[in-house]
């Protein structure tokens, strides 16, 4: 993999490098910044996949709780229940990045990020929905 390690060597159409060629990775000191164009970053989290537990209350309501993220919701139907988890989904991606350093730097969130982002590249609530098994 070649590194660029000043800005100023960038090809003028290093863009087009990126979507017609590979990634192009640019390094400063010991930290690097990847430019890849978002088929490659989705083929990356591919494999993070929501699942779902689902329980049956005592009222008949159903309750959904994701593992990988904690969230939980409780509505009277699986749909509704589906329905509310997207927008949760949709609403902690977005709360996660706004506060991005607190979130990332937060051990018990850290592992978060790559659920977050493959949420924050859905173009849709139906996306999201179909990310979930339950």
């Amino acid at each position: 993999m070649q590194l660029i390690n000043d800005i100023r060597q960038l090809p003028d159409d290093w863009i087009d490098i990126v979507i017609k060629d590979r990634p192009v990775v640019i390094a400063r000191d010991s930290d690097y910044i990847f430019s890849l164009t978002r088929e490659n970053l989705e083929s990356l989290l591919e494999p993070y996949k929501f699942t779902a537990a689902k329980y049956m209350e005592a009222d008949g309501s159903i309750t959904l709780s994701l593992h990988e993220l904690d969230l939980v919701v409780n509505m009277p139907t699986l749909k509704d229940a589906l329905e509310a988890m997207r927008k949760e989904l949709k609403e902690y991606a977005e709360e996660y990045y706004e506060n991005f350093r607190l979130y990332y730097n937060s051990p018990n969130r850290k592992g978060h990020w790559p659920y977050v982002l493959k949420v924050l590249l859905a173009d849709n609530l139906d996306e999201i929905k179909v990310m979930i098994d339950a």
